[in-house]
């Protein structure tokens, strides 16, 4: 619930390191998804971590399993980049 007694119907958290930010999680309940709650979050953190000096968001891994995330994405104006996995070895 939000301090308007409103409840809440959307959110996302970004993670942040130097000039770069991490879409990291995002909810939405089903009247956010009706409203564009999502796009609209994306947007405004768009505009605030800008003011902020980050210059670009990562929104995370592709996957075409996943239509309407996928859609999602692509439709923020993303583009698609195939990456290798990032791999950590610990000295053994």
């Amino acid at each position: 619930m939000l301090a308007t007694g409103r409840p809440l119907t959307a959110g996302a958290v970004f993670l942040l390191h130097g000039p770069n930010a991490t879409y990291h999680a995002a909810w939405s309940s089903p009247e956010g998804l009706a409203t564009g709650a999502p796009r609209a979050i994306l947007w405004s953190a768009a505009q605030i971590l800008s003011g902020k000096g980050i210059r670009s968001i990562d929104l995370g891994a592709f996957d075409a399993a996943k239509p309407g995330l996928a859609r999602f994405k692509l439709g923020t104006g993303a583009r698609r980049e195939n990456l290798g996995p990032t791999s950590l070895l610990p000295p053994f």
